[in-house]
């Protein structure tokens, strides 16, 4: 790893919240993760710490969110590149509804496992997570006339697994 790639990584690591006492520590992690990930070190450090801040993680479990992350990538077929660049737009939303990183992930690495680019499992994750939130009349109505909860109660009830499962059975696939 350069020294210019660890002053990028340390820059977004201080921006993400890590404190300095833990920085360079985190870093070592991040770059073993992005090394084996063969993926950017600061795209690894920003995504692995916006997933640390939604979840409200301690940087002390650092090397679990990585090897998770790593997971998604060995499971499915999204790169540490592409998972850290894009988990950003679904972290403010899962953690809202009470889905857990494990399940969140989980769902990445599925939908990525069927061939579904990272970018486009991810962005329909998204839809999906804000529908939940805030459903239009159209789709509150369509629910409605299917008998599916889709509601945020359903959905932190059953996990997304059996909420997702429950809309596939309802909607016929």
């Amino acid at each position: 790893v350069t020294a210019k790639e660890i002053a990028q990584g340390a820059y977004m690591a201080l921006s993400a919240g890590i404190d300095t006492a833990n920085a360079m520590g985190y870093i070592t992690e991040a770059a073993k993760a992005a090394k084996v990930g063969q993926s950017e070190l600061g795209v690894t450090v920003k995504g692995s710490a916006a997933i640390m801040n939604a979840w409200k993680i301690p940087y002390s479990q650092a090397t679990s969110v990585l090897e998770r992350m790593i997971v998604v990538q060995d499971e499915g077929q999204a790169s540490m590149q592409e998972l850290a660049s894009q988990i950003g737009q679904i972290t403010g939303l899962a953690p809202q509804l009470n889905i857990g990183l494990n399940e969140t992930l989980a769902a990445v690495a599925a939908l990525t496992k069927t061939g579904v680019q990272t970018s486009s499992a991810i962005t329909g994750l998204r839809a999906v997570l804000s529908n939940v939130l805030k459903p239009t009349k159209e789709a509150s109505d369509a629910a409605k006339a299917l008998g599916l909860e889709f509601n945020a109660a359903a959905l932190q009830s059953k996990g997304l697994t059996g909420f997702l499962e429950n809309v596939l059975e309802k909607t016929g696939g």
